[in-house]
């Protein structure tokens, strides 16, 4: 840690507990980030006009949504509630940094109170063409920390910036850029890191950096482009398949090349796709989970009888953390069921509720923040601490051990199965305002082992 961030971590901590509040931050995390020029970007359908496999392919995914998303709308106004100091406060308006930089850097948008009605065309679709296209500089990996360098609208479009050399368009120019073939163009939004509290809400980013994946061999790294961007139906492109390539041409008149990236750019959200009505990318999103871990049922006991249960889950597919993002909202669990030679179930965990709640023995995957006075909270910007982090490492394992209260005799069916769904029920329906709200839960894997 360099000596001038020490020597600010001190003071406002020193500052907080002696006033409970804390001095202005903004201009320590916008060191080296300059304002965006809003005039200076084109909207996305322009790009289109040329571009229309790949814009098709980007609207309707994440990036696209991502200032438009019900969810992150309500829920950026939400943590603003009960923030208790100056610093708590600037983190929530902060959000919007990743969601819209555009708007966000040029002041359109100046933070999470503002209103989101005030985009346009340019910035109505959040990570668009031009904005990722005219990235020149990555200052920092956390927090939307980066620079573009935009031409001066449609009549002056500027530099174009990708992974391709010798490029040539009748409408902007065109330039390789190294940036666009690396990660850490991804890591300077997912990487998160608490403005004030400097807790790491998101890490992504750091999470594939300190993987295997991350091979210093160039022909064994894996980026996330060589997976979140070489996906289709039918081929999930993730670290437990084959991930193609794409011949074909960038633009309508466009040369021919070995590989053209896929920019449905997806995750693992089935909700927002549904909600949104975009089918493809709820698919796309399901079709990754399925291909993102594997679980192996083990057993212990004496002679004719079996005692406990251990299911190994391992992360065999995604090149970070299982699950991650935004995991104190998402959940990732076990299903367990045991049964004797009758067919009698004698051992059961991971149930869904009536309610859409899980279990209280369930085994769940997930990050749990804690605020300033040590309680548990989802709100962001009161995330003071981690209180607790179970997650599977990439290429990893985590071994959950079931006591079943009693020794059943042989034989007995065991029945595991790895489920996941991108929001908490409960917390969807704060956000919509809805009493009912069905979220979609994916069995990522499933295994049954009979115990002879």
């Amino acid at each position: 840690m360099k000596r001038n961030s020490i020597v600010l971590f001190v003071f406002v901590i020193v500052s907080s507990a002696l006033y409970g509040d804390v001095p202005e931050i903004k201009d320590y995390w916008n060191t080296g980030l300059k304002d965006f020029r809003r005039e200076g970007f084109i909207k996305p359908d322009v790009c289109g006009q040329c571009h229309d496999e790949i814009y098709d392919m980007w609207n309707g995914s994440m990036h696209s949504n991502a200032i438009i998303d019900p969810l992150f709308v309500a829920a950026s106004k939400l943590l603003l509630k009960g923030v208790e100091n100056s610093g708590e406060r600037e983190d929530a308006e902060h959000c919007v940094a990743c969601h819209n930089p555009i708007a966000y850097r040029s002041g359109q948008i100046k933070g999470s109170s503002d209103d989101y009605s005030n985009v346009d065309d340019v910035t109505r679709h959040s990570i668009s063409c031009d904005m990722c296209h005219t990235v020149d500089e990555i200052v920092k990996l956390r927090n939307a920390s980066f620079n573009t360098d935009p031409g001066n609208g449609e009549d002056d479009p500027g530099v174009k910036r990708g992974p391709h050399d010798q490029v040539e368009s009748m409408f902007h120019d065109s330039k390789y850029s190294k940036i666009h073939t690396s990660s850490e163009i991804c890591g300077t939004c997912h990487n998160v890191t608490h403005l004030w509290y400097i807790t790491r809400l998101e890490g992504t980013y750091d999470e594939w950096y300190h993987s295997p994946y991350n091979s210093l061999d160039p022909e064994e790294k894996v980026t996330c482009q060589n997976c979140h961007m070489r996906q289709s139906l039918g081929k999930p492109s993730t670290g437990m398949t084959q991930r193609p390539d794409y011949p074909g041409t960038s633009a309508s008149m466009g040369e021919e090349r070995p590989h053209i990236y896929r920019h449905y750019v997806v995750g693992a959200n089935t909700l927002l796709p549904e909600l949104l009505d975009h089918p493809v990318h709820g698919q796309l999103a399901h079709e990754r989970l399925e291909h993102a871990a594997e679980i192996e049922i083990l057993h212990a006991g004496t002679g004719k009888k079996v005692d406990s249960i251990t299911v190994r889950v391992k992360n065999k597919g995604a090149g970070h953390m299982l699950p991650t993002g935004v995991t104190e909202f998402r959940q990732m669990w076990i299903e367990l069921t045991v049964k004797d030679k009758k067919g009698k179930t004698v051992f059961f965990s991971g149930g869904v509720k009536d309610d859409g709640s899980l279990s209280d023995d369930t085994r769940i995957f997930q990050t749990v923040f804690g605020d300033s006075e040590g309680n548990p909270t989802i709100n962001v910007a009161k995330a003071s601490r981690i209180l607790y982090d179970h997650r599977i490492q990439p290429k990893g394992y985590i071994d959950e051990f079931y006591g079943l209260g009693k020794a059943y005799d042989k034989p007995l069916t065991v029945h595991a199965e790895l489920k996941y769904r991108s929001m908490v029920p409960s917390l969807v329906s704060i956000l919509l305002e809805k009493s009912e709200v069905s979220v979609p839960v994916v069995v990522m894997t499933v295994s049954e082992s009979k115990i002879e």
